[in-house]
C-alpha cells in the first residue's frame, strides 16, 4: 500500500470484505485466489490494482449508454398511443350528452 496515497489507503480500508472480493474478481482474480486471501491480503491486492490503474473502468465503459428497452421508435409509438387515447376520450365526451 506504499504506492498509493493516504486518502486512497483510507478508502480501501473502508471497503467491506465482500466489496473487496467483488472488485478483485472484476479485475481478473479467480475464486481460488480470493478464497486463499485474508482481509489484509485482499487490501494489499486491491491497493496494487489501484497503483497499477486496474481500478479504472475500460475505455468502452465511458461510451454513452442507452437504457435497455429504450428506443426512439418505442417513444414514438407511446406518443401516438397517447394521442389516440386523448382523441377517443374527447369523442366519447362529445357523443355522450350530460
Amino acid at each position: 500500500m506504499e504506492r498509493i496515497t493516504k486518502a486512497e489507503v483510507e478508502l480501501v480500508k473502508k471497503l467491506s470484505t465482500v466489496r473487496l472480493i467483488c472488485k478483485l474478481a472484476s479485475v481478473g482474480y479467480t475464486d481460488e485466489e480470493l478464497d486463499a486471501m485474508d482481509r489484509e491480503a485482499l487490501f494489499q491486492a486491491w491497493a496494487t490494482c489501484i497503483a497499477d490503474g486496474k481500478d479504472k473502468p475500460p475505455e468502452s465503459a465511458n461510451l454513452p449508454r442507452v437504457p435497455l428497452g429504450y428506443g426512439m421508435e418505442l417513444e414514438r409509438q407511446k406518443l401516438e398511443f397517447e394521442k389516440l387515447k386523448i382523441e377517443s376520450e374527447e369523442k366519447l365526451k362529445k357523443a355522450a350528452p350530460l
